[in-house]
């Protein structure tokens, strides 16, 4: 099974334009899990600025909304890769 990856700038998954790069199943290491671009420097400019566009309001919104923020994001991203796993055991 081979799934597309990305990187989420600015709100929204962005494929990359630069070198294709894949990851293997170790236990069956003729299977490609994923393929994707890499981010090239295009998908870094648009990530550099992204960044520094939002971070007066990420700074006004204090230390505790942050955290929340982030740990609700961790929380989101361990899902993420939860359905992933079962979704490749039962392809």
């Amino acid at each position: 099974m081979t799934k597309p990856a990305s990187s989420f700038i600015n709100g929204r998954w962005v494929e990359g334009t630069a070198d294709t790069t894949s990851r293997f199943n170790p236990s069956a290491p003729e299977e490609a899990v994923t393929t994707y671009h890499q981010a090239g420097s295009e998908e870094l400019a648009q990530a550099i600025q992204a960044a520094a566009d939002a971070a007066p309001a990420w700074d006004r919104l204090g230390i505790l909304a942050r955290g929340r923020i982030l740990a609700a994001a961790r929380f989101r991203g361990e899902k993420r890769i939860e359905i992933d796993a079962v979704a490749a055991v039962t392809a």
